[in-house]
């Protein structure tokens, strides 16, 4: 919470990365993460600045599902795009 004191600063985030996936529903992929945050409080009783500096490769898995649509009362709708 601030309680109506200055708060000044910059966050800068970005993410570069390529999935691939071999099934319909699982993948894998690789990214780079790049993160930083400075905060400058403007008050008196408080003399430090907050500085986080986070980046590095990351591995991971990557599960993906999608609802089909309902059949309407024609009984289509359901199964376009594969879905059935």
């Amino acid at each position: 919470m601030n309680n109506g004191k200055s708060l000044s600063g910059h966050i800068v985030h970005a993410v570069l990365g390529a999935e691939w996936f071999p099934r319909q529903n699982v993948g894998v992929g690789a990214e780079y993460f790049f993160s930083r945050s400075v905060l400058h409080p403007q008050k008196q009783a408080c003399s430090g600045d907050l500085d986080i500096k986070l980046d590095g490769p990351s591995l991971l898995v990557r599960l993906r599902f999608r609802a089909c649509p309902t059949p309407d009362a024609s009984g289509t709708g359901a199964g376009q795009d594969g879905c059935r």
